[in-house]
């Protein structure tokens, strides 16, 4: 399930299934990734189905082209917030 945005993010969810065929990896090597904090953290949908963020996907395959994980990405949280000269 995937949609576009107008902002360029696409948007909607992915199952294990799309995750490990995307970045051809196992599911046992996949749930590993996201234990590690290298892979976005899963969401929770029901007792036994977790998806994906396609936008946290796309996040994902460009930190690792750069040879970084998810680890490595920079959240508005932790960009430096530029103050104004007074």
């Amino acid at each position: 399930m995937q949609n576009s945005t107008q902002s360029g993010k696409r948007k909607g969810f992915s199952r294990l299934g799309g995750c490990t065929s995307r970045y051809a990896v196992s599911p046992a090597t996949w749930w590993r990734l996201v234990a590690a904090g290298k892979a976005p953290p899963a969401i929770k949908i029901s007792e036994r189905t977790s998806v994906w963020a396609i936008c946290d996907l796309d996040e994902l395959e460009e930190l690792f082209k750069d040879g970084k994980d998810w680890r490595d990405r920079v959240t508005d949280e932790q960009s430096p917030v530029k103050q104004a000269a007074a």
